[in-house]
C-alpha cells in the first residue's frame, strides 16, 4: 500500500512530536493582537508556528504580514469540530494557545449566541480533539481567560477571588475556564487558564477604548476638528491596563512549568477611563474635555463592571503610563513599526528578544 504525501506528512508530524526537532505550537486567533505578538515570541524561541485564522473576504492578516513567510496558516472555524480535529491531527502540536474569541464585551450583548459558540464551543472542540488522540498525551493547552469574569467582585481581584460575571462575554469565558479545570482534573491533561487583565498595544482593535482614544488624540488638532468630537461611554469605569507583549511571554511561561495551574496577570494599577484621558491629554498637551462627548446610549453596556485591578501571579514590566506613551508615539509617527524601536531606545531591554 502506497501512502499519499498527506499521510506521509502526518506521520512525519507524529514522529517529530517526540521532541527530536524544534517544538511545534498552534495558535488560534494568530492574526489578533495577542496572537501576532505570541507568534513573534515563539519564533524567537525556535518554535515551528502554526495558526488558525477565520476565512474572510477582506484582508485580516495585517498584524502578521511581516511573518507570513515564517508561519503556517490554516483557514477555518474553531466552532467546526471536524476542522479543529483535522488541524490538530495533522499539525500534532506540543503546545496549543487558544486566543480566538469574540472579545468585545459590548458586542456580546448583541450576539450572545455567537459569542458563546466561539468562546466556549471552540475550546471544547480543542480539548476533545486532544483528549481523543492517543499520541498527544503531553500536549499542553493555554486558554485565554479574562478579568471580566470577576465582574463587580471587590478589587483587587486575584486567583482566589469569586467570580461575578456581568456580560455574555464573561459568561462564555467563565464556562471555558471551568472546562479547563474539568479536563485537567478529570483527564489529567495539561491545561492552563490565564486570567488576564486588560492589555493593549498599537495592534489593539480600533473599537477598544484605549486604541480609540490614542488614535484620535494622536492626530493633529486640525484633523481632530475635521473628525468631530470623540464619543465615549462610561468614563468612570476603572481598569488595570498593561502592554500586550509583556503578557504573551507569560502565556508561554505558563506552559513551561512542571505542573499546570491557572494564574492572574495584571499591572496591579487601576485607573479610570477619565484618568486615562487625562494621561493622554497631558502627553499631547491637550485639554481632553474640549474634544470628548459622553454618549449614555450607544457605548454604555446594559450591565457594567466598575473596577478591575489585578492581584497578579506574575510581575509585568510596563505600566499604564508607559503604555500611553507607546501607543501615542505610534500614532504620531514618533517611532517606526508598532512603537518598539522607540521604546527600546528609551525604556530598556523589554524588547531584547525582537532581534
Amino acid at each position: 500500500m502506497t501512502m499519499s504525501s498527506e499521510h506521509l506528512q502526518i506521520l512525519a508530524n507524529k514522529l517529530r512530536y517526540t521532541g527530536k526537532s524544534k517544538p511545534r505550537a498552534l495558535i488560534t486567533g494568530i492574526n489578533g493582537q495577542d496572537g501576532s505578538y505570541l507568534a513573534e515570541w515563539l519564533l524567537h524561541k525556535g518554535y515551528e508556528v502554526h495558526g488558525i485564522v477565520r476565512r474572510a473576504s477582506t484582508n485580516n492578516l495585517e498584524r502578521i504580514r511581516h511573518i507570513l513567510d515564517k508561519i503556517t496558516l490554516h483557514e477555518g472555524e474553531i466552532t467546526d469540530s471536524i476542522f479543529v480535529s483535522y488541524v490538530i491531527y495533522t499539525v500534532s502540536p506540543l503546545e496549543i494557545y487558544n486566543l480566538a474569541a469574540q472579545s468585545h464585551v459590548h458586542t456580546s450583548f448583541s450576539v450572545p449566541d455567537y459569542t458563546f459558540r466561539v468562546n466556549t464551543l471552540g475550546l471544547l472542540n480543542i480539548l476533545e480533539a486532544v483528549r481523543q488522540m492517543d499520541y498527544l498525551p503531553n500536549a499542553r493547552i493555554y486558554q485565554a481567560s479574562t478579568s471580566e469574569m470577576f465582574g463587580n467582585a471587590p478589587a483587587p481581584q486575584g486567583i482566589e477571588t469569586p467570580f461575578d460575571v456581568q456580560s455574555p462575554y464573561a459568561i462564555s469565558k467563565l464556562a471555558s475556564h471551568e472546562l479547563i479545570k474539568h479536563y485537567r482534573n478529570t483527564y489529567d491533561m495539561y491545561t492552563v487558564s490565564g486570567i488576564l487583565f486588560n492589555h493593549e498595544s498599537p495592534r489593539r482593535g480600533e473599537n477598544f477604548v484605549t486604541r480609540k482614544i490614542t488614535k484620535y488624540f494622536g492626530k493633529s488638532i486640525n484633523d481632530r476638528l475635521k473628525l468631530g468630537r470623540l464619543k465615549l461611554g462610561n468614563i468612570q469605569s476603572e481598569r488595570d491596563w498593561g502592554f500586550a507583549p509583556d503578557y504573551v511571554q507569560i502565556m508561554w511561561k505558563s506552559l513551561q512549568d512542571n505542573e499546570s495551574k491557572d494564574f492572574v496577570l495584571g499591572t496591579e494599577i487601576s485607573i479610570s477611563v477619565k484618568d486615562f484621558l487625562g494621561v493622554v491629554g497631558k502627553y499631547m498637551w491637550s485639554d481632553w474635555t474640549t474634544y470628548v462627548d459622553i454618549d449614555d446610549g450607544e457605548f454604555v453596556r446594559p450591565s457594567d463592571v466598575h473596577k478591575l485591578q489585578a492581584k497578579s501571579s506574575y510581575t509585568v514590566k510596563t505600566d499604564v503610563y508607559d503604555l500611553v506613551k507607546i501607543m501615542l508615539d505610534y500614532e504620531t509617527d514618533t517611532c517606526d513599526g508598532d512603537g518598539y524601536d522607540y521604546y527600546m531606545e528609551n525604556y530598556g531591554d523589554i524588547f531584547a528578544w525582537r532581534t
